[in-house]
Parts: C-alpha cells; sequence; structure tokens
C-alpha cells in the first residue's frame, strides 16, 4: 500500500475523534440536525481508522512505514 493511502487511513482515527469531540463541546450551540450529522460523520471516520489499525495489528506492521 502506498505512503498517501496509509497516511490518510491513519489521519482518520484522529479526525473522527477531534470531530467527535467538538461536537460534544459545542452540542449546545448546533442544531439537532447539524449535531447528529457531525456525530455521524466522527463515527464513520473513527471505525474506517480501527478497521485499518486492526488490520495492521494483525499483520504486525507499522501503519506509517512503507515496504521496500
Amino acid at each position: 500500500m502506498k505512503k498517501p493511502i496509509r497516511f490518510l487511513l491513519f489521519l482518520t482515527f484522529g479526525v473522527g475523534n477531534l470531530l467527535l469531540l467538538f461536537s460534544r463541546i459545542f452540542s449546545d450551540n448546533l442544531n439537532d440536525f447539524l449535531l447528529g450529522f457531525l456525530e455521524g460523520i466522527s463515527i464513520v471516520l473513527i471505525i474506517n481508522g480501527a478497521i485499518y489499525l486492526t488490520r495492521c495489528a494483525i499483520k504486525r506492521k507499522h501503519p506509517l512505514k512503507t515496504d521496500k
């Protein structure tokens, strides 16, 4: 797998967590639709990143190192 794709998949986990954190912090200022939308997107990103990290753990490879 190429390095930019690996980095993007690794980054989705962190972005999902940050998005969930910010949606929880600013939940009083957001309407219900936007709050649900942001939480849904963050959950999808977290699951996507978790699947990638689990795949790397099973194959015993570092998530950011490329194969030579």
